[in-house]
């Protein structure tokens, strides 16, 4: 996948100022949202499935790049992106739609209107497309739903765990099923998600922000708006201590986030976790932990 920001970041660039009318596909359903991890890494963008296998333009503008699925002229192309589109809007923003069978009479050059066809799913079965946005200025790789129409959400996140992980490794703790730790240096392991339903199949997405407080000062915030590119690596630049995070340190899994070091003190450590969706539904959990020579 990093293969695909790199060749996207050739043509992309966007403004967080400007935001785009249409889903790529009606009635949209988010699969994969941005940053959630997976064998292969962290996803840079977001997985949109619908019950259509008509793809849409999601703002008028003019078609910058056009790729059939099938295209022996660019031999580098990274082959996740499928066939694919990107198209330039006002204000210098890019948006690209992949995994697609662009529509024939799309050129480079052509004018498309927000909204208007612009090719089918690869697979009408189940429909399903891929979109990414990046900012070539700033070399930054921007979640597609900050700039997409809202969806409802009415549910929301969970926390299903914390644990505390000592700093060789060895040992780990459930502060929800702990609340004697020994003082020292601990590594805070998050797990949660965001629930859904579709269709009656019940399934979990990747939360949107993060918070981390340690007896009332904050230690840990993170949200999943963009990443910085640096040599072929994603940073967060917002984690509480204002310094560039490797985001493949922070996103470690599925549902894990890596909210780094606490110092538990002997006496009373409060710990107070805030998650929030997407939609901006937040959860809460507070921990009240006594440290000491355990």
């Amino acid at each position: 996948m990093r293969a695909v920001l790199l060749f996207l970041g050739l043509f992309l660039g966007v403004s967080s100022l400007y935001s785009l009318e249409f889903w790529p596909l009606k009635f949209p359903e988010i699969r994969r949202v941005f940053l959630q991890t997976s064998t292969t890494g962290l996803f840079p963008g977001t997985e949109i499935v619908g019950p259509s296998p008509e793809v849409l333009a999601p703002e008028k503008g003019e078609v910058v790049f056009v790729s059939q699925q099938k295209n022996t002229q660019l031999q580098n192309l990274p082959s996740a992106l499928e066939g694919f589109v990107i198209l330039a809007h006002e204000e210098n923003l890019r948006s690209t739609v992949a995994q697609i069978t662009p529509s024939v009479f799309l050129t480079s050059k052509t004018q498309l209107l927000a909204g208007e066809r612009m090719g089918t799913v690869l697979d009408p079965a189940q429909p399903r497309v891929r979109m990414f946005v990046f900012d070539q200025q700033l070399s930054t790789v921007v979640n597609p739903q900050m700039v997409l129409p809202s969806m409802e959400d009415k549910r929301s996140p969970l926390i299903f765990d914390a644990l505390l992980v000592s700093e060789e490794g060895k040992d780990s703790l459930s502060i929800l099923k702990n609340n004697r730790i020994a003082h020292g240096y601990w590594s805070l392991v998050l797990d949660a998600g965001d629930p859904q339903n579709s269709n009656g199949r019940d399934y979990l997405k990747g939360i949107y922000s993060v918070n981390g407080f340690h007896n009332g000062t904050e230690f840990f915030r993170c949200t999943a708006e963009s990443l910085k590119t640096t040599e072929g690596r994603y940073f967060f630049f917002e984690t509480g201590d204002q310094s560039p995070k490797v985001a493949r340190d922070i996103r470690a899994g599925e549902r894990t986030w890596n909210l780094g070091k606490l110092f538990i003190t002997e006496g009373t450590n409060i710990i107070e976790i805030v998650i929030t969706d997407y939609a901006g539904n937040e959860s809460s959990r507070i921990f009240n932990l006594r440290g000491g020579s355990f």
